[in-house]
């Protein structure tokens, strides 16, 4: 025979949980709107990037990793080449034959302090991978990022120099790897899709100096950072050029 007293708290607590899980929906839905059903990640439903398909990584530049995939087509292996360029920059050309790309960065956490990038205005404490998350455009944003340690040197700086219709990234803590990760999915291109990357710099804005044009991302650095972050050689009156 039943007990009426362990029927109504199985109830009470079956209760509760469907009222969890409808919360927890709710928080992922409100963190991260909905997006389209063949986007990479699911965004209703926090994931992290340990979850992701393997992909095999490999040495990039200092203690950077980079692992490249065709989402949807696993038969094909995108090819990268890292070449140097002036000011020290490399430049990372992947080429995946027309396909949809996706290009993994890793790096060891290590000493890590925060990450920037032009839509985390003045959010730059470290997040989870299942919860840094932007998409930039033509109009809005860039893929760019810069990931630093305590002492303000940079552990890993990037910016995309090809004008996409959108690109999704993902950033983030993967606390399974011990590892900060960015993770750029791009559209199908003709053309390889093309990084920037500067190796390790004393500071935020000595790293983004060479990537930018008409001193537009050292004024996003600025606006980030304060003006002490600046490089020494920083022009005096860029204020009135921007």
């Amino acid at each position: 025979m039943n007990n009426p007293m362990n029927t109504q708290q199985a109830q009470q607590a079956q209760t509760a949980q469907t009222a969890q899980t409808a919360q927890t929906a709710q928080t992922a839905q409100t963190m991260h709107p909905a997006q389209p059903t063949d986007h990479p990640y699911p965004i209703d439903i926090p994931v992290t990037t340990a979850h992701a398909a393997p992909a095999p990584a490999e040495p990039l530049l200092d203690d950077v990793s980079i692992a490249v995939l065709a989402p949807g087509h696993p038969g094909v292996t995108p090819r990268w080449e890292l070449t140097s360029l002036p000011d020290g920059l490399r430049q990372l050309a992947v080429r995946a034959e027309g396909l949809p790309v996706e290009i993994r960065l890793s790096v060891p956490l290590g000493d890590a302090a925060g990450y920037w990038h032009p839509l985390g205005a003045w959010r730059r404490t470290l997040v989870a991978d299942w919860e840094g998350r932007s998409r930039v455009s033509l109009v809005e944003g860039a893929a760019v990022g810069c990931l630093y340690e305590h002492s303000g040197a940079t552990l890993l700086t990037f910016a995309a120099t090809d004008p996409v219709p959108e690109t999704d990234v993902r950033f983030g803590v993967s606390e399974e790897n011990d590892t900060h990760v960015v993770h750029l999915s791009l559209p199908a291109s003709p053309e390889p899709h093309r990084l920037l990357l500067v190796p390790r710099a004393p500071s935020v804005a000595a790293a983004l100096r060479p990537l930018s044009k008409e001193d537009l991302v050292l004024h996003m650095a600025d606006a980030a950072f304060g003006e002490a972050s600046y490089p020494p050689d920083a022009p005096e009156d860029w204020r009135g050029r921007v």
